[in-house]
């Protein structure tokens, strides 16, 4: 019996290479064309294995032909079906199992023909770049695929987005523990979303949420900030909030927190707007008196050295230095709170969730238009989440225990004050 079995799985091996294309037609091929040849047959390949397994599945289900493991499992014929190989659909035969005259699905045929897994992988190459119009151009081998037409390959993509969509926006947030937020803007079409990313108290980033409205006023953020209370995340006092400086997003965080907010102003946004206000021979000297003074590691000597900067600019230019004024003490929140430096690299900035905005119109680029506010916020949900996966920590986290006992100290220290008052 044992020798019985071992020469049927060898015969179903063999059975199995016996398929493959021999090898000197491959590389004759190959030769001839390339990796159009070599595409096509990895694609028969593909096709060949998938229904090589879906048969061993048989046979461990029902056992080995005139050997049933019981009476009333059957092997019963084959009919035709379709999988998803790869970014493909592709016709295959699926072998087909009877028990107590009732069809017995294969597990591996359900996995390979669920349309899920396929929308995923469209979904991924439309956010590496690869328009739904253009797909047909990328699959070898088409008198062996279906079902991949423009029309289809969209209505996959919308699946995905919107399973996204759904995800980005019901996600709990309980579990999460803020340290810092920040908060930015970002334009797509006529819309502005205020987009909201958490790095928690052990360094992790995560996306909140984001909130759409015309402008980047204080009543979205209002909104955005209900809707991540709503989800579970606790918005308390000790939380470090990093924005570029929009007013309507300074506006909402300040009502909501008055003078206990902590507020860190993005640098490079400042050092930037006080250049635009600088003719071209300042703005280098600008630069290299502001990067001295916010480079400071204590606060003192950062207020002071700011103060320089601000006296000089008073000198040479009224409108720049209104520009640093306003702000000038959010500038330099991190020194404030003792945040080392190693941290503060990735808190004086709003670099974090930037660069996820410079990852969505990269992943965009191939929409001509928007044509409604739904598709705007499936896609915005789908590429922040595919950017969500390649985060890493943030530089500096195994100094964030000690940030928080600082923080929490000033706090205690300002309500402290109160009382007294």
């Amino acid at each position: 019996m044992r020798k019985t079995k071992q020469s049927r799985k060898q015969l179903a091996i063999d059975r199995f290479k016996s398929k493959l294309p021999q090898s000197t037609l491959l590389l004759s091929k190959v030769i001839k064309d390339g990796k159009s040849a070599l595409d096509a047959t990895i694609n028969k390949v593909g096709k060949t294995f998938v229904e090589f397994l879906m048969e061993a599945e048989r046979e461990m289900v029902v056992g080995p032909p005139y050997h049933p493991i019981d009476s009333e499992t059957r092997r019963w014929a084959r009919q035709n079906g379709s999988v998803f190989i790869g970014d493909g659909k592709m016709k295959v035969s699926v072998p087909r199992i009877r028990r107590s005259d009732k069809e017995v699905p294969l597990s591996i045929y359900n996995r390979l023909h669920s349309s899920h897994d396929f929308s995923e992988e469209m979904l991924s190459l439309s956010l590496r770049g690869l328009s739904a119009g253009r797909y047909d151009e990328t699959v070898q081998d088409l008198g062996s695929y279906f079902g991949i037409s423009r029309s289809s390959c969209s209505r996959k993509l919308v699946e995905a987005t919107t399973g996204k969509l759904k995800e980005f926006r019901e996600r709990n947030l309980g579990n999460i523990e803020p340290f810092a937020i920040f908060l930015d803007g970002i334009r797509r079409g006529k819309a502005v979303f205020i987009v909201g990313v958490c790095v928690d108290t052990s360094g992790n980033k995560k996306f909140l949420g984001f909130w759409e409205g015309s402008t980047e006023n204080s009543d979205v953020c209002n909104m955005l900030l209900q809707d991540i209370e709503r989800r579970g995340l606790s918005l308390h006092p000790t939380i470090l909030f990093v924005t570029d400086g929009g007013s309507g997003i300074c506006k909402s965080l300040r009502d909501r927190f008055g003078k206990s907010l902590f507020h860190q102003r993005c640098t490079i946004h400042k050092k930037r707007n006080i250049e635009n206000h600088l003719p071209k021979h300042l703005r280098r000297e600008a630069a290299a008196r502001l990067d001295q003074a916010l480079g400071c590691i204590s606060y003192s000597e950062a207020k002071k050295e700011l103060k320089k900067v601000l006296k000089w600019l008073e000198d040479v230019h009224v409108s720049a230095a209104a520009s640093l004024e306003e702000g000038f003490d959010e500038l330099i929140t991190v020194q404030k709170l003792g945040i080392p430096k190693s941290l503060r690299k990735s808190l004086h900035t709003t670099n974090v969730i930037d660069s996820s905005f410079a990852s969505v119109r990269r992943s965009e680029k191939n929409i001509q238009r928007y044509r409604s506010g739904r598709m705007t916020q499936r896609w915005l949900a789908s590429v922040l989440l595919h950017c969500e996966t390649r985060f890493q920590r943030v530089f500096g986290y195994r100094e964030i225990p000690k940030v928080m006992s600082n923080i929490k100290k000033v706090v205690n220290q300002l309500a402290a004050k109160k009382k007294v008052a």
